[in-house]
């Protein structure tokens, strides 16, 4: 007498997500672009190797094994392999959709905890993001941080802080001073419409971006100026959500969305003509609005209003027309 197979609990997807799924034909020209499946060289690590895993797991044809978690977890969510699919398979609604299921029952390590708080409670704060930074900032002032990493001794730290220490730019401000709320067109010749009083951008500066690339809003913001356009910096604009919507935290990420519709729309002579940032994993959630907040009667249509007016820096910088350059370039 043999034993009854063991029934697998499926995860379903939303009908709507479960046919991006099935849009893909496996042709595999996603594979180059794909970071993951190139360092590995593994199909569960690839685009379509993925799909097929989670088309398993929403049919109850496979179980969620470490090893399916991990081929899924690595996934960068980069979305590179949107752009190189023919088919059109909107892949990242798959992956994100699958984690949430996926992050119901997880049951993390002491260190995941440690790197979830840290990711949730820190690097979406700047303040609390400046506050962390600081003695960092201080001794790289004082010369003593590159003395320190010299000497090896940031290799005593945990793998994923040691990764992210790598990356913490050499130079920075010891307290980056916040955005002004309103900066003023400036009315540059060359500028294709900068005298048109109505273009109004609504400035994304970002969580880390406001922190670690504080410059780079600022000459940002100048050159919207430069082309002619009112930028303004809400206050009351929070973390875009992608770190949490990565994650599997739809929730908190759709509690962001509404914040920041309400932040950055405005109304009436106060409605911006475009929502504009430069950090593309930001604009990708902002323009993404509409599809998390789609079932919400609230605001859905004020998200899909909000989604069609954001724009990458150079997206709006190609609509303004650039104003005469006094250097060259």
């Amino acid at each position: 007498m043999t034993d009854a197979p063991t029934k697998i609990t499926p995860l379903p997807l939303d009908p709507r997500t479960y046919d991006r799924a099935l849009s893909c034909v496996h042709c595999g020209l996603c594979l180059p672009a794909c970071p993951t499946y190139t360092q590995t060289f593994h199909e569960g690590d690839s685009p379509r190797g993925r799909i097929q895993l989670m088309r398993g797991l929403a049919e109850g044809v496979i179980e969620p094994t470490e090893s399916v978690r991990k081929h899924l977890d690595l996934c960068l969510d980069c979305r590179a392999c949107e752009t190189a699919c023919p088919s059109g398979v909107v892949y990242h609604e798959l992956i994100e959709e699958t984690r949430e299921l996926l992050n119901r029952d997880v049951k993390l390590t002491l260190q995941g905890r440690f790197m979830q708080w840290i990711f949730f409670h820190v690097f979406i704060y700047p303040t609390r993001l400046k506050l962390a930074l600081l003695p960092a900032r201080l001794m790289q002032k004082i010369g003593l941080y590159g003395l320190l990493r010299r000497i090896g001794l940031f290799k005593l730290l945990p793998a994923q802080l040691r990764k992210m220490e790598q990356m913490l730019p050499a130079h920075g401000k010891v307290w980056p001073a916040r955005l002004p709320k309103m900066m003023p067109a400036q009315n540059a010749p060359g500028a294709t419409i900068s005298s048109d009083p109505k273009t109004i951008v609504a400035f994304f500066p970002g969580c880390i971006g406001s922190v670690m690339f504080e410059k780079v809003n600022r000459q940002t913001i100048e050159l919207l100026n430069a082309c002619g356009a009112d930028v303004r910096v809400p206050r009351a604009q929070v973390c875009c959500g992608a770190i949490h919507h990565h994650n599997g935290h739809w929730e908190p990420a759709r509690d962001f969305a509404r914040q920041n519709i309400g932040a950055l729309m405005g109304t009436g002579n106060t409605a911006p003509t475009f929502i504009a940032t430069n950090i593309a994993g930001c604009g990708a959630m902002l323009k993404d609005y509409d599809h998390l907040l789609r079932d919400d009667p609230q605001y859905a249509d004020r998200a899909k209003l909000f989604s069609s007016r954001v724009r990458d820096i150079s997206e709006v910088l190609a609509e303004l027309g650039l104003p005469e350059m006094k250097h060259p370039v």
